[in-house]
């Protein structure tokens, strides 16, 4: 009778032991359906989250490629704007620099032919210049000459024709002027003292020239 009792009473241990796991076990079915459907709620937002993030980074991404696209364009045509316009600026500081040269070749030869000239004038100055102080010359030493035979030859003739001691002095002038020389003679005659002079004045402005002074003189 023992026997049987302490069997029942362990079935009955038994039967209370797996009602509790049971209990247990469905509570914790519970649990986990319970996480189950809150993962599945979250995992649905996160993935409804990751699709919107996936749509706007597409979206973005097709904005970009198009800015971008914009960007490469506008870029190409201000590279061609900008060599448009630096090959026209090239051109237009080529040309300024041809006419440049083209004017500074024209003044060099205006002043090569101005140079020249002025050196050929200066050269026909010169030797007209030379040439006339030169003809001055001869024709001075060949007055000169004239002057000192008029003055020998009156030294001989003029004591026999004169009347007194006491004569004074008498003169003679004579004087050639053109347009820039001027030439005057001056006889001087004593008849006390037997002295004869003769005096030349020229003077010649182009040379700066002192006065010319040719004297004869003879004592008795």
């Amino acid at each position: 009778m023992m026997s049987v009792e302490v069997v029942i009473q362990e079935l009955q241990d038994r039967r209370d032991e797996i009602e509790r796991l049971q209990m247990e076990l469905e509570n914790l079915k519970k649990q986990v359906t319970s996480d189950v459907d809150h993962l599945s709620s979250s995992l649905q937002e996160e993935r409804y989250r990751s699709e919107r993030l996936e749509e706007m980074i597409n979206d973005l991404t097709e904005l970009h490629q198009v800015e971008v696209g914009n960007l490469k364009q506008g870029v190409m045509e201000m590279e061609e704007k900008v060599s448009y316009q630096s090959e026209e600026r090239v051109s237009d500081l080529r040309e300024s620099l041809e006419a440049c040269q083209t004017r500074i070749s024209r003044l060099e030869h205006q002043y090569a032919q101005h140079q020249q000239l002025v050196t050929l004038d200066a050269i026909q100055n010169s030797t007209a210049r030379a040439l006339a102080i030169r003809g001055i010359n001869v024709v001075l030493t060949v007055l000169q000459m004239a002057l000192l035979v008029i003055a020998t030859s009156a030294e001989i003739v003029l004591p026999f024709v004169r009347t007194a001691p006491e004569q004074r002095r008498r003169y003679w002038f004579c004087q050639f002027e053109d347009a820039k020389h001027s030439l005057m003679l001056k006889l001087e005659s004593k008849s006390g003292g037997g002295k004869f002079s003769v005096r030349l004045w020229s003077p010649v402005s182009e040379r700066n020239l002192s006065y010319l002074d040719l004297v004869a003189s003879r004592a008795d």
